[in-house]
């Protein structure tokens, strides 16, 4: 029963959405800039991210210690960050595949995926 819903859909979604009511069309607009203001503010993270490690960066290289080391601490905050630029990069191409492809990422969200 939830395949053949999801296979109905799937025919009136592609290619058809003209057909739909303007309240599906709404909902569709909505999630797609849904998705485009969570990858923007991804994008916002990941440089603030990348601004933070860049600074630490600096700092670690103007205050190495008497052996010419760069000090655990330094080392530390530049692993986390780098993470965290990590994730937010790929939480960014996520959204960016929601944003292009709404359709998509809305069967995808309704398959429980």
């Amino acid at each position: 029963m939830k395949q053949e819903a999801e296979t109905e859909l799937i025919k009136t979604l592609n290619g058809q959405i003209k057909d739909l009511p303007s309240v599906a069309k709404m909902m569709v607009h909505q999630y797609q800039m849904a998705a485009i203001i969570e990858c923007v503010a991804a994008t916002l993270f990941t440089i603030a991210l990348a601004y933070i490690l860049y600074r630490v960066w600096i700092y670690g290289e103007k205050n190495r210690d008497s052996f010419g080391d760069l000090k655990a601490n330094v080392i530390m905050t530049e692993v986390v960050l780098g993470l965290g630029i990590s994730i937010t990069a790929i939480l960014f191409f996520c959204e960016l595949a929601d944003a292009v492809s709404p359709i998509y990422g809305i069967l995808d969200g309704l398959a429980g995926h």
